[in-house]
Protein backbone atom coordinates (compact mmCIF):
# COMPACT_ATOMS: atom_id res chain seq x y z
CA UNK A 1 0.00 0.00 0.00
CA UNK A 2 0.95 3.80 -0.23
CA UNK A 3 2.43 6.59 2.01
CA UNK A 4 -0.89 7.90 2.00
CA UNK A 5 -3.31 4.44 2.48
CA UNK A 6 -1.15 4.13 6.04
CA UNK A 7 -1.11 7.83 6.85
CA UNK A 8 -5.24 7.76 6.51
CA UNK A 9 -5.54 4.76 9.25
CA UNK A 10 -2.71 6.39 11.28
CA UNK A 11 -5.73 9.41 11.72
CA UNK A 12 -8.99 6.74 11.53
CA UNK A 13 -9.87 6.37 14.84
CA UNK A 14 -12.18 4.21 13.78
CA UNK A 15 -9.34 1.72 13.92
CA UNK A 16 -7.62 -0.04 17.25
CA UNK A 17 -4.59 2.02 18.47
CA UNK A 18 -2.35 -0.86 17.96
CA UNK A 19 -3.33 -1.29 13.79
CA UNK A 20 -2.90 2.99 13.93
CA UNK A 21 0.57 2.74 15.81
CA UNK A 22 1.68 -0.25 13.18
CA UNK A 23 0.45 2.16 10.14
CA UNK A 24 2.84 4.59 11.18
CA UNK A 25 5.29 1.95 11.22
CA UNK A 26 4.10 1.05 8.00
CA UNK A 27 4.41 4.52 6.13
CA UNK A 28 8.27 4.55 7.68
CA UNK A 29 8.70 2.27 5.52
CA UNK A 30 7.11 3.98 2.60
CA UNK A 31 9.67 7.25 3.53
CA UNK A 32 12.88 6.39 5.54
CA UNK A 33 15.31 9.08 4.58
CA UNK A 34 17.50 8.10 7.33
CA UNK A 35 17.22 4.29 7.38
CA UNK A 36 13.95 2.47 8.99
CA UNK A 37 15.67 2.36 12.35
CA UNK A 38 16.95 5.87 12.35
CA UNK A 39 14.15 7.63 11.16
CA UNK A 40 11.55 6.19 13.27
CA UNK A 41 14.05 7.04 16.79
CA UNK A 42 13.43 10.76 14.98
CA UNK A 43 10.03 10.97 14.53
CA UNK A 44 9.09 9.31 17.82
CA UNK A 45 11.83 11.01 19.69
CA UNK A 46 10.54 14.47 18.80
CA UNK A 47 6.79 13.24 18.81
CA UNK A 48 6.71 11.42 21.89
CA UNK A 49 5.31 8.10 23.40
CA UNK A 50 3.52 6.97 20.22
CA UNK A 51 2.89 3.76 21.46
CA UNK A 52 0.27 4.66 23.95
CA UNK A 53 -0.36 8.72 23.37
CA UNK A 54 -2.61 9.49 19.95
CA UNK A 55 -1.60 13.47 20.68
CA UNK A 56 1.94 11.98 20.10
CA UNK A 57 1.23 9.78 17.09
CA UNK A 58 -0.39 12.04 15.32
CA UNK A 59 3.00 14.65 16.03
CA UNK A 60 5.13 11.59 14.64
CA UNK A 61 3.00 11.36 11.31
CA UNK A 62 2.86 15.08 11.17
CA UNK A 63 6.97 15.02 11.12
CA UNK A 64 7.06 12.26 8.50
CA UNK A 65 4.74 13.93 6.31
CA UNK A 66 6.30 17.29 6.42
CA UNK A 67 9.34 15.56 5.66
CA UNK A 68 8.22 13.70 2.65
CA UNK A 69 6.50 16.64 1.13
CA UNK A 70 10.05 18.56 1.12
CA UNK A 71 11.23 15.42 -0.72
CA UNK A 72 8.91 15.14 -3.20
CA UNK A 73 8.83 18.83 -3.68
CA UNK A 74 13.08 19.00 -4.13
CA UNK A 75 12.72 16.13 -6.09
CA UNK A 76 10.49 17.43 -8.91
CA UNK A 77 12.44 21.09 -8.85
CA UNK A 78 15.33 18.48 -9.67
CA UNK A 79 13.73 16.88 -12.33
CA UNK A 80 12.37 20.26 -14.08
CA UNK A 81 16.27 21.50 -14.18
CA UNK A 82 17.69 18.48 -15.04
CA UNK A 83 15.59 18.29 -18.36
CA UNK A 84 16.41 22.53 -19.10
CA UNK A 85 20.00 21.28 -18.06
CA UNK A 86 19.77 18.19 -20.68
CA UNK A 87 19.14 20.44 -23.23
CA UNK A 88 22.59 22.71 -22.71
CA UNK A 89 24.23 19.14 -22.78
CA UNK A 90 25.07 19.17 -18.85
CA UNK A 91 25.67 16.37 -17.07
CA UNK A 92 24.67 15.73 -13.09
CA UNK A 93 27.27 15.30 -11.23
CA UNK A 94 28.30 12.41 -8.77
CA UNK A 95 28.34 14.03 -5.79
CA UNK A 96 25.13 15.46 -6.85
CA UNK A 97 23.29 12.50 -7.19
CA UNK A 98 25.06 11.02 -3.51
CA UNK A 99 23.06 13.71 -2.03
CA UNK A 100 19.57 13.51 -3.79
CA UNK A 101 19.60 10.33 -3.19
CA UNK A 102 21.84 9.44 -0.35
CA UNK A 103 21.03 9.29 3.93
CA UNK A 104 19.85 12.80 4.40
CA UNK A 105 16.75 14.66 6.12
CA UNK A 106 14.38 16.56 4.43
CA UNK A 107 12.57 19.19 5.75
CA UNK A 108 13.19 22.24 8.31
CA UNK A 109 13.98 20.17 10.70
CA UNK A 110 17.27 18.38 8.94
CA UNK A 111 20.06 19.71 11.25
CA UNK A 112 18.39 18.56 14.40
CA UNK A 113 16.91 15.00 12.47
CA UNK A 114 20.85 14.39 11.17
CA UNK A 115 22.96 15.61 14.37
CA UNK A 116 20.62 13.33 16.30
CA UNK A 117 21.49 10.40 14.17
CA UNK A 118 24.72 10.92 14.04
CA UNK A 119 25.31 11.16 17.82
CA UNK A 120 22.81 8.21 18.04
CA UNK A 121 25.15 6.42 15.24
CA UNK A 122 28.53 7.13 16.95
CA UNK A 123 27.74 6.14 20.14
CA UNK A 124 27.05 2.98 18.63
CA UNK A 125 29.59 2.30 16.23
CA UNK A 126 32.36 3.29 19.35
CA UNK A 127 30.69 1.00 21.11
CA UNK A 128 31.66 -2.24 18.77
CA UNK A 129 35.11 -3.38 18.53
CA UNK A 130 36.98 -2.19 15.64
CA UNK A 131 37.94 -5.26 13.06
CA UNK A 132 41.61 -5.47 11.92
CA UNK A 133 41.97 -3.09 8.53
CA UNK A 134 42.81 -4.58 5.55
CA UNK A 135 45.72 -2.31 4.68
CA UNK A 136 47.34 1.01 5.74
CA UNK A 137 44.69 3.19 3.56
CA UNK A 138 42.04 1.64 5.15
CA UNK A 139 43.24 2.66 8.73
CA UNK A 140 43.94 6.54 7.50
CA UNK A 141 40.55 6.33 6.05
CA UNK A 142 38.90 5.44 9.15
CA UNK A 143 41.22 7.71 11.76
CA UNK A 144 40.55 10.73 9.63
CA UNK A 145 36.44 10.47 9.34
CA UNK A 146 36.46 9.48 12.74
CA UNK A 147 38.32 12.95 13.30
CA UNK A 148 35.57 14.54 11.80
CA UNK A 149 32.63 13.39 12.75
CA UNK A 150 34.32 14.19 16.41
CA UNK A 151 34.90 17.73 15.61
CA UNK A 152 31.53 17.70 13.89
CA UNK A 153 29.61 16.67 17.05
CA UNK A 154 32.21 18.71 19.72
CA UNK A 155 31.36 21.83 17.84
CA UNK A 156 27.43 21.71 17.60
CA UNK A 157 27.44 20.22 13.74
CA UNK A 158 29.78 22.49 11.85
CA UNK A 159 33.19 20.97 10.25
CA UNK A 160 35.75 24.16 9.59
CA UNK A 161 38.77 24.26 8.56
CA UNK A 162 40.88 21.43 7.34
CA UNK A 163 38.53 19.04 8.20
CA UNK A 164 35.91 20.29 5.66
CA UNK A 165 38.74 18.99 2.73
CA UNK A 166 39.30 16.05 4.98
CA UNK A 167 35.85 14.57 5.21
CA UNK A 168 34.96 15.03 1.18
CA UNK A 169 38.15 12.96 0.51
CA UNK A 170 37.32 10.42 3.55
CA UNK A 171 33.59 10.12 1.85
CA UNK A 172 35.29 9.71 -1.43
CA UNK A 173 37.25 7.01 -0.45
CA UNK A 174 34.88 5.12 1.60
CA UNK A 175 32.32 5.17 -1.28
CA UNK A 176 35.03 3.83 -3.36
CA UNK A 177 36.29 1.29 -0.57
CA UNK A 178 32.72 -0.32 -0.27
CA UNK A 179 33.06 -1.70 -4.14
CA UNK A 180 36.56 -2.77 -3.27
CA UNK A 181 37.90 -5.99 -1.29
CA UNK A 182 37.53 -5.60 2.64
CA UNK A 183 37.81 -8.70 3.38
CA UNK A 184 34.84 -10.60 6.17
CA UNK A 185 31.63 -9.20 6.69
CA UNK A 186 31.94 -7.85 9.78
CA UNK A 187 34.52 -5.26 8.10
CA UNK A 188 32.30 -4.18 5.65
CA UNK A 189 29.77 -3.56 8.23
CA UNK A 190 31.69 -1.30 10.10
CA UNK A 191 32.78 0.72 6.77
CA UNK A 192 29.29 0.93 6.19
CA UNK A 193 28.38 2.19 9.08
CA UNK A 194 31.32 4.72 8.74
CA UNK A 195 30.08 5.57 5.13
CA UNK A 196 26.77 6.61 6.70
CA UNK A 197 27.66 8.58 9.34
CA UNK A 198 30.13 10.66 6.68
CA UNK A 199 27.52 11.54 4.36
CA UNK A 200 25.02 12.63 7.16
CA UNK A 201 28.09 14.67 8.38
CA UNK A 202 28.84 16.02 4.80
CA UNK A 203 25.31 16.42 4.13
CA UNK A 204 24.40 18.28 7.76
CA UNK A 205 27.57 20.85 7.48
CA UNK A 206 28.94 21.22 3.85
CA UNK A 207 27.21 22.70 1.36
CA UNK A 208 26.38 20.97 -2.48
CA UNK A 209 27.95 23.38 -5.12
CA UNK A 210 25.62 22.71 -8.24
CA UNK A 211 24.69 24.54 -11.43
CA UNK A 212 21.91 27.18 -10.50
CA UNK A 213 19.42 27.69 -12.84
CA UNK A 214 16.46 30.01 -13.82
CA UNK A 215 13.97 27.77 -11.44
CA UNK A 216 16.43 28.73 -8.32
CA UNK A 217 15.96 32.50 -9.33
CA UNK A 218 13.55 33.56 -6.08
CA UNK A 219 16.00 31.77 -3.78
CA UNK A 220 18.97 33.76 -5.69
CA UNK A 221 17.79 36.94 -5.41
CA UNK A 222 16.80 36.29 -1.69
CA UNK A 223 20.58 35.76 -1.40
CA UNK A 224 21.36 39.11 -3.10
CA UNK A 225 18.95 40.85 -0.75
CA UNK A 226 19.78 39.49 2.40
CA UNK A 227 23.39 39.88 1.52
CA UNK A 228 23.50 43.52 0.52
CA UNK A 229 20.62 44.94 2.64
CA UNK A 230 23.26 46.50 5.09
CA UNK A 231 25.54 46.97 1.42
CA UNK A 232 22.90 49.40 -0.59
CA UNK A 233 25.57 50.78 -2.60
CA UNK A 234 25.92 47.19 -3.73
CA UNK A 235 22.41 46.44 -4.73
CA UNK A 236 22.15 50.02 -6.07
CA UNK A 237 24.75 48.82 -9.18
CA UNK A 238 22.75 45.99 -10.33
CA UNK A 239 19.41 46.10 -8.71
CA UNK A 240 18.20 43.49 -10.81
CA UNK A 241 20.79 41.05 -9.91
CA UNK A 242 19.54 37.08 -8.79
CA UNK A 243 15.86 38.23 -10.83
CA UNK A 244 15.11 35.86 -13.32
CA UNK A 245 15.36 38.47 -16.21
CA UNK A 246 18.63 38.79 -15.18
CA UNK A 247 19.52 35.02 -14.72
CA UNK A 248 18.25 34.42 -18.44
CA UNK A 249 19.98 37.36 -19.71
CA UNK A 250 23.28 35.86 -18.19
CA UNK A 251 23.08 32.15 -18.84
CA UNK A 252 21.77 33.48 -22.64
CA UNK A 253 25.60 34.81 -23.27
CA UNK A 254 27.06 32.16 -24.20
CA UNK A 255 28.78 28.53 -22.87
CA UNK A 256 30.77 29.89 -21.04
CA UNK A 257 28.54 32.06 -18.43
CA UNK A 258 27.58 29.48 -15.82
CA UNK A 259 25.32 30.59 -12.05
CA UNK A 260 26.79 27.91 -9.62
CA UNK A 261 24.80 27.91 -6.40
CA UNK A 262 25.54 26.60 -2.56
CA UNK A 263 22.58 24.23 -1.50
CA UNK A 264 22.36 23.04 2.06
CA UNK A 265 19.66 20.80 3.79
CA UNK A 266 17.88 21.52 0.77
CA UNK A 267 17.61 25.53 0.93
CA UNK A 268 20.60 27.85 -1.87
CA UNK A 269 22.40 29.98 1.08
CA UNK A 270 24.74 31.27 -1.59
CA UNK A 271 26.05 32.02 -5.30
CA UNK A 272 28.42 32.86 -7.51
CA UNK A 273 28.82 33.53 -11.41
CA UNK A 274 31.52 32.54 -13.83
CA UNK A 275 32.21 34.12 -17.29
CA UNK A 276 35.05 32.93 -19.64
CA UNK A 277 37.77 34.37 -17.05
CA UNK A 278 35.81 36.60 -14.68
CA UNK A 279 34.72 35.65 -11.06
CA UNK A 280 31.12 38.12 -11.46
CA UNK A 281 29.21 37.72 -8.33
CA UNK A 282 29.53 35.83 -4.95
CA UNK A 283 27.11 36.45 -2.26
CA UNK A 284 26.34 33.90 0.93
CA UNK A 285 24.05 34.61 3.03
CA UNK A 286 24.46 36.58 6.47
CA UNK A 287 23.65 34.51 9.10
CA UNK A 288 25.65 31.54 7.44
CA UNK A 289 28.79 33.85 6.37
CA UNK A 290 32.47 32.48 8.11
CA UNK A 291 31.14 28.99 7.57
CA UNK A 292 33.36 27.99 4.86
CA UNK A 293 30.56 28.67 1.86
CA UNK A 294 32.22 30.99 0.45
CA UNK A 295 35.66 29.23 0.22
CA UNK A 296 33.93 26.10 -1.25
CA UNK A 297 32.93 28.82 -4.27
CA UNK A 298 35.71 29.86 -4.37
CA UNK A 299 37.67 27.10 -5.05
CA UNK A 300 34.84 25.54 -7.30
CA UNK A 301 35.44 28.73 -9.60
CA UNK A 302 39.48 28.01 -9.44
CA UNK A 303 38.82 24.65 -10.30
CA UNK A 304 36.26 25.60 -13.11
CA UNK A 305 38.84 28.15 -14.44
CA UNK A 306 42.56 27.18 -13.61
CA UNK A 307 44.15 28.90 -15.83
CA UNK A 308 43.62 32.21 -14.21
CA UNK A 309 40.58 34.01 -12.54
CA UNK A 310 40.03 38.19 -12.18
CA UNK A 311 36.66 39.62 -10.53
CA UNK A 312 36.03 43.29 -9.63
CA UNK A 313 35.12 44.50 -6.10
CA UNK A 314 34.32 47.88 -5.08
CA UNK A 315 37.43 49.71 -2.72
CA UNK A 316 35.40 50.31 0.39
CA UNK A 317 33.96 46.82 0.45
CA UNK A 318 36.87 46.13 2.50
CA UNK A 319 35.24 42.43 3.87
CA UNK A 320 35.37 41.58 0.40
CA UNK A 321 38.60 42.63 -0.39
CA UNK A 322 40.51 40.39 2.67
CA UNK A 323 37.89 37.81 1.68
CA UNK A 324 39.22 37.79 -1.87
CA UNK A 325 43.05 38.17 -0.44
CA UNK A 326 43.34 35.04 2.11
CA UNK A 327 41.95 33.60 -1.00
CA UNK A 328 44.97 34.14 -3.10
CA UNK A 329 43.94 37.13 -5.41
CA UNK A 330 45.99 40.11 -5.65
CA UNK A 331 45.24 43.73 -6.54
CA UNK A 332 45.96 44.58 -10.08
CA UNK A 333 44.39 47.95 -11.18
CA UNK A 334 41.76 50.44 -9.60
CA UNK A 335 39.23 52.58 -11.40
CA UNK A 336 38.93 55.74 -9.66
CA UNK A 337 36.48 56.76 -12.05
CA UNK A 338 32.99 59.23 -11.02
CA UNK A 339 30.72 56.88 -9.31
CA UNK A 340 31.80 54.00 -6.83
CA UNK A 341 35.39 52.98 -7.12
CA UNK A 342 36.29 49.53 -7.50
CA UNK A 343 39.16 47.69 -7.76
CA UNK A 344 40.23 44.99 -9.62
CA UNK A 345 42.00 41.86 -8.60
CA UNK A 346 43.44 38.04 -10.04
CA UNK A 347 44.04 34.59 -9.42
CA UNK A 348 46.87 33.00 -11.06
CA UNK A 349 47.78 29.36 -9.99
CA UNK A 350 51.19 28.86 -8.59
CA UNK A 351 53.10 26.40 -11.36
CA UNK A 352 54.69 23.13 -9.34
CA UNK A 353 57.50 23.48 -7.16
CA UNK A 354 60.51 21.75 -8.94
Amino acid sequence: MSFATYARRVRNRDLPYNHRHTALRCAVGRHMPLGFTATWQYITGAAGPVRRDEAALLRALDILETSRAARLRELAAFAARRRAEKQRGYGVRYDEQRYRFGPRWYGPDAHEAMYQTIQTLWAEHTALPSPEMPNDDALIVDTNTAACVRSYLRSGGQVTGDNRVALRRCVASLHRRLFGDLGDMETFRYFLRLAKMADLVLHDALPLIRRGSIDDAAAVREVFLSATADKPYLRDTEPDAGSPGWINGFLSCGYSHELWVAELRGRIVAFATLSIDQLGHLFVTPSLQRRGIGTDLIAHAKRARPEGLRLHTFQRNTDACRFYERHGFTVSGFDDEPGEPDVTCSWQRRPPAR
